[in-house]
């Protein structure tokens, strides 16, 4: 028997002496397929496993293991990182501030500035308004104007004619006498007689009046303070009083229109210490300043002055001075209405 896996020997050829001899054989002839073949063949058959009793398979199957904590590492942020250290940093800041300012510097003694007051808005004056004159008595005349005329500032009606004494030197009488004495009897106003004025007035005799102007302006001057101007100018008789005004840029609002006590048109400013007075072929502008002070003292005399103006008939500019009483005569001026 061979081997399992390796070929048979090829059969050896006979010798040549039984090759030529007749002896009956009978040959077999391999096939040339099966040639390297006849050891397989001659294997002896295999026998057939008889098959065992089958055993039951035991598989192990593990038990579960214990659970065990899932232990989460923590991760530390970057921000509690620094908050941490500038924690730090501030502590010993701190501590080496202390350290220095109670053992290796003096005490310091902080003062507390005072706060500055804040600063007050300056405001600027408002002007000062004009204010009248004392007038004790209430009759119309302050009592600087008592003084002028020799009436009695504690009595309103110093000659008791009924008569308030400033409503007399208003209509040019005399407020300590009785009618018909008048302003100029007593000596209490003089009649303004110049060459270059065309108009006659009564003023103060007390007053001081401004030499001769070529602009058409005379002054009256006070004692006390104050004083009255007047101007004039020629203008076309036909032409009133507010187109006058108009022409020359001058506002009528507000100005009061009247008349004078010689009957010439007039117009009054509010306040009364500005007058325009239309003598026809003339205007005159008066004007009461207070000079220095602002106590209005002389607002009655002036009233007065003005109810006192009266043209000279005929005259100019240029006239020449005129006797008083011819004056008086020709224009009336010695009687009062």
């Amino acid at each position: 028997m061979f081997e399992r896996g390796k070929a048979a020997p090829e059969p050896q050829e006979k010798s040549e002496e039984i090759i030529g001899k007749d002896i009956p054989m009978r040959v077999f002839s391999m096939p040339e397929e099966l040639r390297g073949r006849a050891a397989i063949l001659q294997e002896e058959p295999k026998k057939e496993a008889v098959p065992e009793a089958l055993q039951p398979i035991i598989i192990p199957v593990p038990l579960p293991a214990e659970p065990q904590p899932v232990i989460l590492k923590k991760r530390v942020s970057p921000v509690l990182i620094i908050l941490l250290i500038l924690v730090l940093m501030g502590g010993t800041g701190a501590g080496v501030w202390w350290y220095v300012v109670t053992y290796a510097s003096p005490p310091q003694i902080i003062e507390t500035p005072t706060p500055e007051p804040d600063p007050v808005p300056t405001l600027d004056p408002e002007p000062e308004e004009p204010f009248p004159g004392t007038d004790t008595d209430t009759d119309g005349l302050t009592n600087v104007e008592e003084l002028l005329y020799g009436t009695d500032f504690r009595s309103p009606d110093t000659d008791g004619d009924t008569f308030l004494d400033g409503n007399e030197v208003f209509h040019r009488y005399d407020p300590n006498g009785l009618a018909p004495s008048t302003l100029l009897d007593t000596g209490a106003v003089r009649v303004l007689e110049r060459a270059d004025v065309p108009f006659t007035l009564y003023y103060p005799a007390s007053w001081s009046l401004s030499a001769a102007s070529t602009n058409g302006k005379v002054t009256f001057r006070s004692e006390e303070n104050g004083s009255i101007e007047l101007t004039y100018e020629e203008k076309d008789s036909l032409t009133d009083l507010s187109a006058w005004m108009k022409a020359g840029g001058i506002s009528a609002k507000g100005a009061e229109e009247t008349m004078t006590k010689e009957g010439y048109p007039a117009r009054s400013t509010e306040d009364g210490r500005t007058v325009y007075l239309d003598l026809g072929d003339w205007v005159v502008s008066a004007v009461y300043d207070l000079g220095d002070t602002m106590s209005i003292e002389f607002l009655q005399t002036f009233k007065m002055m003005m109810n006192s103006v009266d043209v000279i008939e005929g005259a100019d500019a240029t006239m020449d001075t005129m006797d008083i009483e011819t004056v008086l005569s020709e224009t009336g001026g010695d009687t009062l209405e």
